[in-house]
């Protein structure tokens, strides 16, 4: 659902892929998942905004 509050088994959230192609996460209010403490400032690109359940990270597509 859009409100990923309601089912704390879900997090609207942007995915990154870092240098080492590690699979990140950042939550709606801009918390780091996993990441390093310059994450953002360290080669990171955008791999896409949506919802997925935290144990499964999304299928991306090159």
């Amino acid at each position: 659902g859009k409100d990923g509050k309601a089912d704390t088994r879900f997090c609207s959230s942007t995915w990154f892929h870092d240098k080492q192609q590690h699979l990140h996460c950042i939550d709606e209010l801009g918390s780091k998942q996993d990441s390093s403490k310059d994450f953002l400032d360290n080669g990171c690109h955008k791999a896409g905004p949506t919802y997925h359940q935290l144990r499964s990270p999304p299928q991306l597509n090159y």
